[in-house]
């Protein structure tokens, strides 16, 4: 996952994104790490680099139970930053704008989502914003002038392709935004539910097969999904076209249902009261 440089603070996070992005980076430093358990990695970092934890605090990471101190406000000595000095780039886990993506809010800061184009690398944000030249130079036009540069839905479709699964599930909910400024629902829609199907396939890559990992992308997708069931499946549709987009939506809910029972079924009764209270209280579609 590409880091990202210009994460900006304070932008607001539920309660159930700040457990999952701490879950997820806490896996991503263990499989960076290669021990097999908890217990390996921490006399890794307390014999190796000097980082001794407090008992059970690691897993209480991975659980999302607590966040890392002066990690949402990027404090060099966080314990965020001082692992990734030791294993480079696990703080992309952490800062990937992804976190701020997922959850719905149908404001959209327009000026926001263009700096978290331009925070992806160059090869990324190419593709999206417009340029002018300056001085000789192609650079991104200003704030407030026209920026985005639109694109059919098979145009990108194959720029996502292009790109490793992370990166272009973040290209993915950056232009499903981008089609919800501008009305149109079909880009919406395609691009929010590609978002859901690469995350679908992340599940089956072999190394994120840990339970209570397959549990975070489970509930990644939720929030996906609700922006579907708040602005796609839970309206009258007025249209044959806006009918034709609420049953693939409904199509999607029903297979992420079909996952997630078969992902609950394989929990203990413990993992499986945490899962669904999870979804219960952190998503729209878990209270369906």
């Amino acid at each position: 996952m590409a880091f990202y440089n210009n994460y900006e603070r304070g932008r607001p996070k539920t309660p159930l994104v700040n457990r999952l992005r701490v879950s997820f980076w806490s896996h991503a430093v263990l499989l960076a790490s290669g021990a097999g358990q908890v217990g390996e990695l921490e006399a890794v970092l307390r014999g190796t680099h000097r980082l001794t934890l407090a008992s059970g605090l690691w897993s209480r990471y991975m659980r999302g139970e607590v966040v890392p101190q002066g990690a949402l406000t990027l404090s060099p000595t966080s314990l965020v930053a001082r692992i990734a000095k030791v294993f480079p780039e696990t703080d992309g886990a952490f800062y990937t704008p992804l976190w701020d993506l997922l959850p719905w809010m149908s404001e959209l800061d327009l000026n926001w989502l263009k700096s978290t184009y331009l925070g992806l690398d160059e090869s990324v944000h190419v593709h999206f914003v417009a340029r002018v030249d300056i001085d000789g130079e192609r650079a991104a036009t200003e704030s407030g002038k026209f920026w985005h540069l639109k694109k059919t839905l098979a145009a990108r479709r194959a720029v996502n392709s292009e790109f490793e699964r992370w990166d272009s599930l973040v290209i993915c909910l950056l232009e499903a935004r981008m089609g919800y400024a501008a009305q149109s629902m079909d880009v919406f829609v395609d691009c929010q539910l590609a978002a859901c199907r690469i995350l679908a396939d992340l599940r089956k890559e072999p190394q994120l097969q840990a339970k209570r990992l397959q549990g975070v992308i489970l509930l990644m997708e939720a929030l996906c999904l609700d922006s579907l069931l708040i602005n796609v499946v839970t309206p009258t549709p007025t249209n044959e076209n806006q009918l034709k987009e609420r049953d693939r939506c409904r199509t999607a809910v029903k297979d992420w249902r079909d996952r997630c029972g078969a992902h609950v079924a394989s929990l203990s009764k413990n993992s499986q009261a945490a899962f669904l209270r999870a979804l219960l209280d952190g998503t729209l579609i878990g209270r369906e």
